[in-house]
């Protein structure tokens, strides 16, 4: 068996370099594809969160914003507009499938508290046992510098390790941890983060996203915390899936 067939849960967080096409757009093809996967899991018995990307780089798209704003207000502006149009896209190919699409949008708050922790995952189990799927974001459009989680890898990570689940699936648009010193190579395994595997870290350069590479390296640690695998691979391969379930060399296994 291979690790995306062994979990009973599992969480999938989408960049926003996969969900927003170049012309500020809903990647309607990645939406629709993704749908599709989701459904395929949950007929092999996993269940699904989504932590989904995207409201501000749509919120930029509909506004016609090309450079992400720095004004806190700006983006809590582009949030609340870019956030209906994602939430509702997804239920609109999820009920394709008569899957149920559940929002829920966080705060670093919500998950700091314990009152507040325990509400969140007793909602997440309840959700999860009517058969919906969660779709988390942060919630842009209320968070402070103080509050924010930074980047929804941080945020997938800290959802996988408050509902237990067994794999956190990282996609974006780039295919894994590349190996800068010996050629580029993707590097289909690694067993520890160590002071060297950091090293192969980059940031990001697209004006609608946060983090890259450093940011998933420090969400995987955070996920592996509570002995949950992480994959970090390319949302943009429409043979991701199949790859992983039929155990293809693809994308990037960080143990447990």
């Amino acid at each position: 068996m291979t690790p995306i067939t062994k979990a009973k849960r599992i969480v999938i967080k989408l960049g926003t370099g996969i969900l927003r096409s170049d012309e500020g757009l809903i990647n309607n093809d990645c939406i629709e594809r993704l749908s599709t996967e989701i459904d395929r899991l949950k007929k092999r018995g996993i269940e699904v969160i989504l932590v989904s990307s995207g409201a501000i780089g749509l919120g930029m798209g509909r506004l016609k914003i090309s450079k992400r704003p720095t004004e806190l207000r700006e983006l809590q502006a582009c949030a609340a507009i870019g956030q209906s149009q994602l939430i509702n896209l997804w239920q609109k190919n999820l009920d394709l499938y008569q899957i149920t699409a559940a929002q829920i949008l966080l705060t670093r708050d919500d998950l700091s508290s314990d009152k507040r922790y325990c509400a969140v995952t007793d909602t997440l189990d309840q959700i999860l046992s009517t058969g919906a799927v969660p779709i988390v974001n942060e919630n842009d459009t209320v968070s402070t510098e103080e509050i924010k989680f930074g980047d929804n890898d941080t945020l997938s990570a800290l959802v996988a390790k408050a509902t237990d689940a067994d794999l956190l699936l990282i996609l974006s648009n780039i295919p894994g941890l590349m190996d800068i010193h010996n050629g580029n190579t993707l590097i289909p395994i690694v067993e520890s983060i160590s002071p060297e595997i950091e090293a192969l870290a980059t940031g990001t350069k697209n004006e609608t996203s946060v983090g890259g590479m450093i940011s998933k390296l420090s969400a995987a640690k955070i996920a592996l915390e509570s002995q949950c695998g992480v994959f970090i691979g390319s949302g943009n391969d429409p043979e991701l899936f199949n790859k992983m379930i039929s155990g293809q060399p693809v994308g990037t296994y960080f143990k447990p």
